[in-house]
């Protein structure tokens, strides 16, 4: 019996991987970069209503 073993990845060897390394990643559905721009855009949003609802806070304080 003459097999070929596959050259493995130090990186993914078996005995190299932690409990939560996954040999086979799953990829992503959208880049990282576009997960991170979706989430700096929603958060300059919350930011801005946050920032928003106190100035209309301080104006019915006033009146």
């Amino acid at each position: 019996m003459d097999r070929k073993l596959a050259k493995q990845n130090p990186r993914t060897h078996p005995h190299n991987l932690t409990m939560n390394e996954n040999p086979n990643p799953i990829p992503a559905i959208l880049p990282r970069s576009a997960w991170e721009s979706q989430i700096a855009y929603l958060w300059a949003v919350f930011q801005a209503k946050k920032a928003l609802d106190e100035i209309e806070r301080i104006q019915n304080e006033k009146t």
